[in-house]
């Protein structure tokens, strides 16, 4: 914050103190990152997307001890067309002393976790009906202030209907996140990139056409969300 204050340097972490450690109503939240990223919250051409839910984020399984900086997460469509395996990969700073657990709350569709680096994943827990609750234990406490990564893999039981969407829900400030979705043999007809008011509505707020690459790829980066869902949806 000193740095901040000096004019030497302005960062996510710095502003993100500073709004957490005063109430300001989420107006003022809202024009202070504008003002930050130099364009709309919401806007899509290469901007952040923020404050987009009608409801309240789904209930957290703990307390949340940590930001997340970097998240990066690779969905794998099989060709049956079902989800089959999320990579992802996370860069966490911790907002408190002790941290040691980490947790979020994906689809109940889930059957297994493998931990990759960074931490071992101790169990499920219940949550919101069609959720699950996933932990993983840090491989070491951190600090408040302190950084590590994270990479863990997610196995899919198939549905019955066919996967036609992906989505990532942000209840706090997420930064840098990169979605991307394999299509493993068969390539659907068209694609968008999506933003949803909610974390199981039918319908998007705001539909943007993606290409597929010849390798049957769709991605996306956004340099920040908040309070949001943003994702991939596409048409067989």
């Amino acid at each position: 914050m000193r740095q901040a204050l000096l004019g030497n340097q302005l960062t996510h972490e710095t502003i993100t103190w500073f709004l957490e450690s005063f109430e300001f109503s989420e107006e003022d939240t809202r024009e202070i990152w504008d003002t930050f990223s130099g364009r709309s919250a919401v806007d899509l051409e290469g901007g952040g997307i923020a404050f987009t839910l009608r409801n309240p984020p789904v209930a957290m399984i703990r307390p949340q001890g940590h930001r997340t900086t970097a998240l990066f997460s690779r969905y794998y469509v099989s060709a049956g067309r079902s989800l089959r395996r999320i990579e992802t990969s996370h860069v966490i700073v911790a907002t408190q002393d002790d941290l040691e657990n980490f947790a979020y709350s994906p689809r109940d569709t889930v059957t297994s976790v493998e931990s990759v680096v960074g931490g071992t994943f101790s169990g499920f827990h219940s949550s919101n009906p069609g959720y699950v609750g996933i932990e993983l234990k840090l491989d070491r406490r951190l600090a408040k202030d302190e950084y590590s990564s994270l990479q863990y893999t997610t196995l899919h039981r198939a549905t019955p209907d066919p996967c036609v969407n992906v989505r990532r829900a942000a209840r706090k400030r997420i930064g840098n996140v990169d979605m991307r979705v394999i299509f493993e043999a068969t390539a659907p007809r068209i694609t968008w990139w999506c933003v949803w008011d909610d974390y199981s509505g039918p319908k998007p707020v705001r539909k943007t056409p993606v290409n597929l690459s010849p390798d049957r790829e769709i991605h996306q980066f956004i340099p920040y969300m908040e309070e949001a869902v943003v994702g991939f949806q596409w048409e067989w």
